[in-house]
């Protein structure tokens, strides 16, 4: 299931892309802008995938769900969602 992460980040990007292409196409070159918000979203996705991946995010994750539920639930780890899904 991770590789819808992957699938929502293209298609975050492509309305910044498709800007980049317009203005290229239609002033010969690109606003600043469309790249100060291209290169945000690239920062933003690796950081939250380096950071939600490290065990600092494993340990935060133990911390807060101590005496819940969830507490038997492993943190780095994609769960099942609780309805029926094709088997992989």
């Amino acid at each position: 299931m991770y590789w819808m992460v992957t699938a929502v980040f293209i298609g975050m990007i492509a309305f910044p892309f498709a800007g980049i292409v317009r203005d290229k196409l239609r002033y010969g070159r690109v606003h600043p802008a469309w790249w100060l918000g291209l290169g945000a979203l690239v920062v933003l996705h690796f950081a939250t995938e380096t950071i939600g991946r490290s065990t600092f995010a494993a340990d935060l994750y133990s911390r807060t769900v101590v005496g819940t539920p969830a507490a038997g639930v492993p943190a780095l780890e994609y769960q099942r969602p609780p309805f029926p899904t094709p088997p992989d």
